[in-house]
């Protein structure tokens, strides 16, 4: 080779060195960035990296046979690539985390405006100097919307309605030309007034958002037991919508027992909705917010919670399915509507048994209930299984190949108010315990029956009244899992 030429190989192998070193420097910030290694793996992963790059660079640099060289050169930049979709991925981690936990306490709200299907109103504004009703008990943020709304139409009276029947005669008797009513009525009409809100059409849509402020929780996860309130959401649009709460699991997480505690609370129970002062479905709740859901939760339990995580339930079919599945004891045989509320030919049916099963049929166990003896009670012992079948899968060692995909299904689809030294505290756990968690699922019960609700008006809905000795049952037992003596769970619940 002439000298030419090899200084012009000698130039590229320092470029790539310097490349290296560049790389690798980022990535180890980018580790340490992240804190979700322990301290042993983080030292240890840095000590590799390095002794490698010093190798390597030492090779490619050293007067030696030119195949060497270029061998090692080749090396340098597979590393190189590969640091470079590490540092990407770290990245992608450290920004989905920030988002999940800066999103906590945002609530985004939509209010649709009804005008009746035959009306002539094509626009918002053709709305000008009519009489519009407002219904006054579907959101916190009525007050706010109703601003937005009077910046583009000015209406020439609005008169407020307490009752959804009321407000929707009035109407369609021509007492008011428009109604305005929070997005999160829509499924409470179309299933108890279909016959009144099939006469209606939506003329525009307003959305306000507002951020408020997020309790957080001193307990330290690595150490010390804590609660998690899980709300499942089945709608679609942003996570920080407000809507009804289908899923309500309280979970009891023991880090030194290695135990997780899993109580379903049916989403028709019947309970006090913690700022309303009236009684209502769990489920509604989830209208006035993920803190109104929480607050009902912990006067439920007589207890705070710790933590909370809001999840859209539909993101399930994308989750299972990055996960390669999930094994589950299916414990009946059922037919149920798709992830697109299909019937027909795209019906999902599952035999009972132990089986891994993909997302629309995990979907589809955790939706059904309507052939199960008892009902949305049944329903939610599906999704506890579902649950446990997912974190057993997700604390898995096989988890890392899939590590990148899960992260892209839950983009947009979780908030949580655990703060980062939370998330990373735990991370770091099982990493050095690798915990094979042991799960136990409990629910409480109570009787089918007919009430009225707060946000449903005079009309009846069927309910689950709950019963009282359940709950104190799974007090008892959250109790145990925390670590708690009974007297000090009784004083609580007095």
């Amino acid at each position: 080779m002439s000298r030419k030429k090899k200084k012009k190989r000698s130039l590229l192998n320092l470029i790539i060195s310097f490349i290296l070193l560049l790389v690798s420097g980022y990535l180890i910030y980018s580790l340490y960035n992240l804190d979700m290694l322990s301290l042993l793996f983080f030292l240890i992963i840095t000590a590799v990296i390095i002794l490698v790059d010093i190798f390597i660079i030492w090779v490619i640099n050293r007067k030696r046979r030119s195949f060497i060289r270029t061998f090692f050169a080749l090396v340098a930049v597979i590393l190189i690539a590969g640091y470079s979709y590490g540092i990407y991925n770290l990245n992608n981690t450290a920004d989905f985390i920030k988002k999940v936990v800066e999103n906590a306490g945002i609530k985004e709200e939509v209010f649709s405006i009804y005008v009746l299907e035959n009306s002539k109103y094509k626009k918002l504004t053709d709305l000008d100097g009519h009489d519009m009703g407002i219904y006054s008990k579907g959101s916190d943020l009525l007050d706010d919307a109703i601003k937005e709304l009077n910046k583009k139409v000015t209406p020439n009276s609005e008169t407020k309605y307490d009752d959804i029947e009321e407000i929707l005669n009035a109407g369609i008797n021509r007492e008011v030309e428009a109604i305005f009513v929070s997005k999160s009525m829509k499924e409470i009409m179309d299933e108890n007034y279909p016959s009144l809100i099939s006469q209606y059409r939506i003329l525009d849509e307003i959305v306000v958002t507002k951020k408020e402020k997020v309790s957080k929780s001193k307990v330290n996860v690595a150490k010390e037991p804590f609660t998690i309130y899980i709300s499942g959401i089945d709608t679609s649009g942003s996570i920080n919508t407000t809507g009804r709460s289908d899923v309500n699991i309280l979970a009891v997480v023991n880090p030194k027992d290695g135990k997780i505690l899993m109580i379903h609370t049916p989403r028709d129970y019947y309970v006090k909705l913690h700022s309303k002062n009236d009684y209502d479905k769990l489920t509604h709740a989830g209208i006035y917010g993920i803190d109104e859901s929480l607050k009902t939760m912990e006067d439920i339990y007589a207890r705070d919670i710790d933590f909370y995580f809001k999840i859209n339930f539909s993101s399930v079919v994308k989750l299972v399915d990055s996960l390669g599945g999930i094994e589950v004891d299916v414990p009946k045989s059922f037919c149920e509507q798709d992830s697109q509320r299909r019937q027909g030919s795209y019906r999902i049916c599952l035999n009972s048994g132990t089986q891994t099963i993909n997302g629309e049929e995990a979907l589809a166990l955790a939706r059904h209930r309507h052939t199960l003896s008892n009902g949305d009670m049944g329903r939610g012992d599906n999704q506890v299984l579902i649950m446990k079948a997912i974190i057993n899968k997700m604390a898995s060692k096989e988890i890392i190949t899939k590590y990148s995909s899960i992260l892209k299904v839950l983009d947009n689809y979780l908030v949580t108010n655990m703060d980062e030294k939370s998330i990373s505290r735990l991370a770091k756990l099982q990493q050095e315990k690798n915990i094979d968690w042991q799960m136990e699922s409990a629910n409480v019960v109570g009787t089918n029956g007919y009430r009225t609700t707060y946000s449903g008006g005079r009309y009846k809905l069927a309910v689950v009244v709950p019963d009282d000795s359940s709950i104190t049952k799974a007090k008892q037992k959250i109790s145990e899992y925390l670590g708690e003596k009974q007297e000090s769970s009784e004083s609580k619940s007095s």
